[in-house]
């Protein structure tokens, strides 16, 4: 293999001996001046940092598990139940599924966050287990609220706590909910 040679020439050369031998007085063109430089790149190794992948944060959250009684196994049931009806035929293209999950992902992201805050700001509401739902909007085809108004009502929550609109809105939803679970187990 002629890359083998010349690499294994180049090294040959790089640490020939630079000493003057045989009472010569001048260096060949093929003797480097000084020590032989080292090789910048070892063999199997990639060239610089800009070469490495960026290391890989995995999904903080598993595919089936419920926070605030919602998951990302529920959200992309509905995702791909609102996708399938504008769809021919009864299977969903791979590249559907994949963006429907990707979408549950991010609405999970972004309502475990709100959760989070809320639970603190509102101990009597119950948001661990299952306030989920006070972020569902039935106006929708798929009962989500979409991402970007969840972004909005979450820094909302950062930004002004229990004085945001954000937090009104969803104590106020968890009341009428509540309320009306009283009603139909009477």
């Amino acid at each position: 293999d002629s890359n083998h040679f010349w690499e294994s020439f180049d090294l040959r050369v790089l640490e020939e001996d630079t000493s003057e031998t045989q009472g010569e007085s001048s260096t060949s063109v093929n003797k480097p001046e000084g020590q032989p430089f080292p090789r910048a790149n070892p063999i199997g190794e990639e060239a610089g940092p800009s070469n490495r992948a960026p290391a890989v944060r995995p999904y903080p959250f598993a595919y089936d598990e419920v926070i605030g009684g919602e998951s990302i196994r529920t959200l992309h049931y509905r995702l791909m139940e609102a996708a399938q009806k504008g769809e021919e035929g009864s299977e969903i293209p791979l590249f559907t599924y994949q963006l429907t999950r990707y979408e549950a992902e991010d609405l999970f992201d972004v309502k475990v966050s709100i959760i989070r805050q809320m639970a603190p700001l509102d101990p009597e509401g119950d948001w661990d287990r299952r306030r989920a739902q006070a972020l569902a909007n039935a106006r929708t085809a798929t009962g989500e609220e979409p991402l970007e108004r969840l972004h909005a009502m979450k820094a909302d929550l950062e930004t002004n706590g229990v004085q945001s609109n954000t937090y009104l809105l969803l104590k106020n939803r968890v009341f009428h909910r509540t309320n009306e679970d009283r009603h139909s187990e009477t």
